[in-house]
């Protein structure tokens, strides 16, 4: 029983994994094995990831706020932390790591002095679709000359790239084809991803039920003894006789007392010990 369970689960089961960012939805995750995306068959947002941290500086306790979507229709709802998973259409997800990213805000404009304010996070491209401009970011440093810094790409929409140093609280010039721009660093901040490990087995109940079984079994060979008794009853000589015989494996006095027992009751059926 337990090698079909484990068979189920094997060949329609799955596990994966993703880094989902605060406020963002996800309806796949990764195959851990083969890279893989595999739907969901519905959606995923995390609303909001909290951390506390012990006095030395070392993770205390993780916490994701969750929400289940169905198109647009929130249908569940579970914050999770490490070994309280949350668990949606048989599919279970575990609070698994979590990583910490930049998260920049940039004002940039073009000569016609129209200005935007843009969110630039680490792993992520960003739009300015009136331009034509993507943006991204290369790396940040919290403090340089006491004040935030960030390296960041831009590129437009024929291939041309370049990337800029930013300091909070100087503007920059950057020039993307024939067009001029001027941009500034406005605001950083740290934003988190949580980790989910995310595995579905069916064959799980089928498991238990074979240990279950497997538990029993143990439990009837170590500590229900096993007894065979025989009896034989006939007629000899105008009498009546019964033979009376037994087989244990364990309890051997216990099994003697009961067989007495027996004989006694025979003795009293009977009117006479044969």
């Amino acid at each position: 029983i337990i090698f079909i369970g484990a068979l189920v689960g094997l060949f329609l089961g799955f596990k994966g994994s993703i880094m989902l960012p605060e406020g963002e939805t996800i309806d796949h995750i990764i195959n851990r094995q083969t890279g893989k995306r595999i739907p969901l068959n519905f959606s995923v947002r995390c609303n909001r990831f909290n951390i506390s941290f012990y006095d030395n500086g070392a993770p205390k306790e993780y916490r994701s706020d969750l929400t289940v979507l169905n198109g647009d229709k929130e249908v569940f709802h579970k914050s999770i932390v490490v070994n309280d998973p949350m668990k949606y259409r048989g599919i279970t997800f575990y609070q698994a790591s979590y990583r910490a990213i930049p998260e920049i805000t940039v004002k940039v404009s073009n000569s016609d002095k129209l200005q935007r304010s843009l969110s630039i996070s680490a792993f992520q491209k960003t739009l300015w679709p009136e331009e034509q401009l993507s943006f991204g970011l290369i790396q940040y440093q919290p403090s340089v000359h006491g004040r935030p810094a960030a390296q960041i790409w831009i590129a437009d929409n024929e291939g041309r790239a370049g990337n800029i140093w930013l300091l909070q609280g100087r503007e920059r010039e950057f020039k993307q084809g024939e067009d001029l721009y001027k941009i500034s660093l406005t605001n950083a901040k740290q934003r988190y991803l949580t980790g989910l490990q995310v595995k579905k087995d069916p064959g799980v109940l089928i498991v238990w039920l074979g240990c279950t079984v497997l538990i029993v079994g143990f439990a009837i060979v170590f500590w229900v003894p096993h007894r065979r008794m025989w009896l034989w009853m006939g007629r000899r000589k105008g009498k009546i006789t019964v033979i009376l015989s037994g087989q244990t494996n364990k309890n051997k006095l216990q099994f003697e007392k009961d067989i007495k027992k027996i004989e006694k009751a025979l003795d009293s059926s009977l009117g006479a010990r044969q």
